[in-house]
């Protein structure tokens, strides 16, 4: 049933629009769906409703059309007259050609003056321009209470025997350039 009352809706709509140009709808559009008879009384109050306001906006319609018909037929004719002076003066291959040529230039133009712009104000101003109100602050330091084992003999240390290690592994020559993998021969025949 929904889609139906759908149906309906679009082909009022359809039928408002053809009426403010001034045409009639096509006869195969022009039918109906016919919805049907609803089993609930309390959507016979809002079939009714409904059925008021499609009488409301038909009536409506009838005025605006008859209301509107002149100045769309008025409309129509001017459209097809400036259409056809139109149609006759670009049919001229000349013209066409005249026509996109201006049309090219002009585009051209306007992008080249808008990068001569650009670059200029971008000349002046030399690049990023940055506000003297704003300053940045750094985040204030706030002291840190170290840890129980930070001042222990053990661990203390210990660190210090890491400390020696890595050094010496710093200092050792981990690379001998003394031994080198055997020479190959890549002359292999079978």
């Amino acid at each position: 049933m929904a889609t139906n009352q759908k149906a309906n809706i679009f082909v009022a709509a359809k039928k408002w629009v053809y009426s403010l140009f001034g045409k009639s709808l096509p006869e195969e559009q022009n039918t109906v769906v016919q919805t049907a008879q609803p089993q609930n009384p309390q959507e016979d109050s809002v079939a009714t409703d409904i059925q008021t306001f499609k009488g409301y906006v038909g009536r409506l319609k009838e005025k605006a059309s008859i209301f509107l018909t002149p100045f769309a037929k008025k409309g129509l004719t001017s459209a097809t007259s400036a259409s056809s002076a139109v149609r006759t003066s670009v049919d001229n291959k000349f013209l066409k050609n005249l026509v996109r040529t201006f049309l090219i230039l002009f585009f051209t133009l306007v992008l080249i003056f808008l990068g001569i712009y650009f670059f200029r104000m971008l000349k002046s101003e030399d690049g990023i321009t940055q506000f003297p109100g704003v300053s940045v602050t750094p985040p204030p330091f706030e002291p840190f209470k170290p840890s129980v084992y930070a001042e222990d003999p053990e661990i203390l240390a210990i660190e210090e025997d890491v400390n020696i290690l890595e050094r010496e592994l710093t200092q050792t020559k981990i690379r001998e350039d003394g031994i080198n993998p055997p020479s190959l021969d890549f002359d292999i025949s079978f």
